[in-house]
């Protein structure tokens, strides 16, 4: 929720009827994602996602694993509990639990996003974080003057 506060959403709910919530502390859905060796692991998404209109707004930035973080991305990610996104050994993850390998990140993003889609997409890139290599250049601010509202995340 620090979040909200620190980019000012609270205020929306003067003049919106939106509600804003922890989806740590939602009820939860179980969805199967991959493990390291592309093997199922269980994880929990956030039951409201399901259940409501919702929009992913997020900075494009440039990610290690998936090259590039958007509306998809933060979704899929971010509607995991925060106890089944994380390996007590990020790199060393053990079998059966959510890995960050690029393979299977990759194709548990996809697998998600099947299941549970953003309606509205709202990618801002006027000025994004990134890196030209994303493992070795230094971080920088690149400003690319690209806005892209979308009711699809994948255009």
């Amino acid at each position: 929720m620090g979040g909200f506060e620190r980019y000012g959403y609270f205020s929306l709910r003067e003049d919106y009827d939106v509600e804003l919530l922890d989806l740590n502390q939602d009820d939860s859905v179980l969805f199967e994602a991959l493990d390291g060796d592309l093997k199922p692991a269980n994880i929990r998404l956030s039951k409201t996602l399901f259940d409501s209109y919702f929009v992913s707004v997020g900075r494009m930035k440039t990610h290690n694993e998936v090259i590039a973080t958007m509306s998809i991305k933060n979704i899929a990610i971010g509607s995991i509990r925060n106890e089944d996104r994380h390996s007590s050994s990020r790199f060393e993850p053990e079998p059966g639990t959510f890995s960050h390998e690029p393979p299977s990140l990759n194709l548990s993003i996809a697998r998600s996003n099947q299941t549970l889609s953003p309606d509205l997409a709202v990618v801002d890139s006027v000025v994004g974080l990134g890196k030209a290599d994303p493992l070795t250049a230094p971080l920088c601010l690149q400003e690319s003057r690209l806005q892209a509202p979308n009711l699809s995340p994948l255009t």
